[in-house]
């Protein structure tokens, strides 16, 4: 498989991103005696399955290792062709997580989905599908690429000192996280949860301590 590509955006951190690419053709008119198929290609898992043939819509299913920490998940599509009354849908294990008609997509033109959240399925392999569905449309080519999730960035905990205080502070939207302290880093050591209710200043927590109490460490953890 390739090297995955990581990035941080807006705060939140994007975790393996898959360079799998896969067409969804819909089949010629009637006159013609070609059969389109479906086509994929690129690293990463590959299509379960999929089919077009006999009238049936161009889909794919793919077995999908949902990352651990991973919250939202997005992924690139692009559309070309006559667009008839078609929707690109896209379900996580049986749930409609995204639609689209094809007539809102501007040809040859890179979209995104936005994001999704994956949460509920984070950690484990649940089976995804992208469909071209309506049976409206010819000689239509769409191209999903681009998989890839995210999971949130790291909150930071900022230390300073006010006299014989020291403040420790963390951003107020980060859900789910205490603060503990030590006063050793080494191996085997003890943190012990700070039962310090913190202040709420601008949108901050905002939790203050005395500095003569020695020596201390402090961390947020989730």
């Amino acid at each position: 498989g390739s090297t995955p590509a990581y990035y941080t955006e807006n705060g939140i951190e994007q975790i393996p991103a898959w360079s799998l690419r896969v067409n969804l053709r819909s089949p010629p008119p009637p006159s013609s005696l070609v059969v389109s198929s479906l086509v994929s290609s690129g690293a990463g898992p590959q299509p379960s399955g999929g089919s077009q043939l006999n009238g049936e819509p161009p889909c794919v299913w793919i077995p999908v290792a949902v990352p651990t920490n991973a919250v939202v998940f997005c992924f690139d599509f692009s559309f070309n062709g006559q667009p008839g009354g078609d929707i690109l849908s896209a379900s996580i294990a049986g749930t409609n997580v995204f639609a689209l008609e094809a007539k809102f997509m501007p040809t040859n033109t890179p979209l995104n989905s936005g994001t999704i959240d994956v949460s509920r399925w984070s950690g484990q392999t649940v089976e995804f599908f992208f469909g071209l569905l309506g049976g409206s449309s010819t000689n239509a080519d769409l191209t999903v690429s681009g998989l890839r999730f995210y999971e949130p960035a790291a909150p930071a905990l900022n230390i300073q000192i006010a006299g014989n205080d020291v403040l420790i502070s963390w951003p107020a939207t980060v859900q789910g996280y205490q603060l503990e302290t030590t006063t050793t880093l080494a191996l085997g050591n003890s943190w012990n949860v700070l039962t310090n209710t913190p202040a709420l200043v601008g949108l901050q927590n905002v939790v203050t301590n005395s500095v003569l109490s020695g020596e201390r460490f402090y961390r947020l953890k989730r």
